[in-house]
């Protein structure tokens, strides 16, 4: 079926100029008509010199190209979602933006009427104008003959809003492409009503770095999949295609499509001569709960967000146990560690928390980085990220902390793991060494002696019990 036969589809081509002053007459021979918006829930405008320099370069070299009956410039397709007289932007914000702001130092600009709410996006605006008017007072650069009448679009405009993210997430244009985070920001965004629920949504997810988001859809993901019933395989970091396909795939066509916020809790009950008390062990919501549209998924997200940061980014939090903090900043994050280990570390700690809280965080962290870096003097050689996939699937670590009924039971199952000191590659200057070395900033026990030795785990068990021991 070709696109212009889909119900509530409309495909045309005009140019920039046209489009802008299509807020009450429709475009010529199209139904298209409305004024142009950012809706609340998309990604912030975040072009900067480097896109805008480059979209002026090809306006120009076009220009100078143009020939009797040779096409305008062409900018690509514009998805929009047409809702009464507005037409919402789905893709395509960052190129009209660009224009936009090139139109300012132009002759005769066209009015647009659009409205910038988010703060990144004002910001990223007001930046390029200053910087295209100081290279343009320096006579670096021209606006000269620019004119929107001249650049040419494709606009693929629909009444179903579902159907326009369906175009938006598989399409590629002269834009930024999309991330897997921003999809799924989009896909939950659009499904919170009312407006002011959606909007303090968007202002929670906006306040966090992208890079954080990122990493921690991809944990959970991680989490979910590694499930010993329905296991699936989580692609290599060298695969961001693929891990993009994975989260997207789990965190939207996944999910269940209505507005139920439910979550589901670990609760403990403990019955006496006068009667019973009933205590969460951990709010947050299960690792591997179903997940519906909308509140639902971005509560699930946000708990983990903060959970990771008071963990791990030095967020307070009065609960969680001080010698934790020390221990993974001396340890976990020191220089001789190695990146697999430290997001499986991590992934298992965020686990351990969501299912038991943070009472007895610090003793099983110490168990846990015993049993899971015993990769790191196991091996001849360094750990890769195959291994730690596979360490992972053959333990079924994940699958331990959700199915155990305490702490206790996961530390004693921790502390009853044996493995094979490898004494290759050990020496100071061996990367496996100044590992070992670098316990003795955290563990007294350890010193320069310790390389080589048999008794290695025998020392690591009494240092950890000792350790669990002071100030407990």
């Amino acid at each position: 079926m070709s696109l212009k036969r889909l119900p509530g589809l409309e495909v045309a081509s005009c140019s920039v100029k046209e489009l802008l002053q299509a807020t009450a007459i429709p475009i010529r021979d199209t139904r298209i008509y409305g004024q142009l918006q950012i809706p609340e829930y998309q990604r912030p405008y975040v072009w900067g010199k480097k896109q805008m320099l480059r979209l002026l370069k090809d306006l120009k070299e076009h220009a100078q190209l143009v020939k009797p009956n040779m096409p305008d410039y062409y900018l690509g397709s514009l998805i929009l979602h047409q809702k009464g007289d507005k037409l919402n932007i789905i893709d395509g914000q960052q190129r009209i933006t660009s224009l936009l702001i090139l139109q300012q130092f132009a002759d005769n600009p066209v009015s647009d009427g659009i409205a910038y709410e988010s703060p990144v996006s004002i910001l990223n605006i007001q930046q390029n104008i200053s910087m295209l008017r100081k290279l343009i007072d320096a006579a670096q650069i021209s606006v000269k003959g620019f004119d929107l009448e001249k650049i040419n679009v494709t606009l693929v405009v629909t009444t179903s809003e579902d159907l326009a993210y369906t175009f938006f997430e598989t399409q590629n244009t002269g834009g930024k492409r999309l991330s897997g985070a921003d999809i799924i920001k989009s896909h939950h965004l659009r499904s919170i009503r009312p407006a002011t629920l959606m909007n303090s949504s968007a202002t929670r997810w906006e306040s966090h770095d992208i890079g954080l988001v990122s990493h921690m859809i991809s944990m959970l993901a991680k989490a979910r999949f590694w499930n010993f019933l329905e296991r699936r395989e989580f692609p290599s970091y060298r695969d961001a295609v693929q891990i993009k396909e994975k989260v997207v795939e789990e965190f939207t066509e996944n999910t269940l499509h209505n507005e139920t916020d439910k979550s589901f809790l670990t609760v403990e009950i403990t019955k006496n001569l006068h009667g019973e008390q009933m205590r969460y062990l951990s709010n947050l919501a299960a690792v591997r709960q179903p997940l519906y549209d909308g509140r639902n998924f971005m509560n699930y997200l946000q708990g983990y967000l903060k959970l990771y940061q008071e963990l791990f980014s030095g967020m307070e939090n009065h609960r969680i146990d001080a010698r934790f903090t020390h221990f993974s900043k001396i340890i976990i994050n020191g220089e001789n560690g190695t990146a697999f280990l430290q997001d499986l570390f991590r992934l298992v700690i965020v686990v351990f928390v969501s299912r038991f809280g943070y009472q007895d965080l610090f003793p099983f962290s110490l168990w846990c980085f015993r049993y899971i870096y015993a990769m790191r003097v196991s091996n001849e050689r360094t750990v890769r990220e195959d291994g730690v996939y596979r360490f992972a699937r053959e333990s079924k670590i994940l699958d331990r902390i959700l199915h155990a009924f305490s702490a206790d039971e996961l530390i004693e199952f921790l502390e009853n793991q044996t493995y094979q000191f490898n004494e290759a590659n050990c020496g100071p200057n061996n990367v496996k060494g100044r590992y070992i070395l670098m316990l003795g900033q955290y563990f007294d026990q350890f010193d320069k002696h310790t390389i080589k030795t048999t008794d290695f785990d025998s020392t690591l068990i009494k240092a950890i019990k000792w350790q669990t021991k002071i100030n407990s």
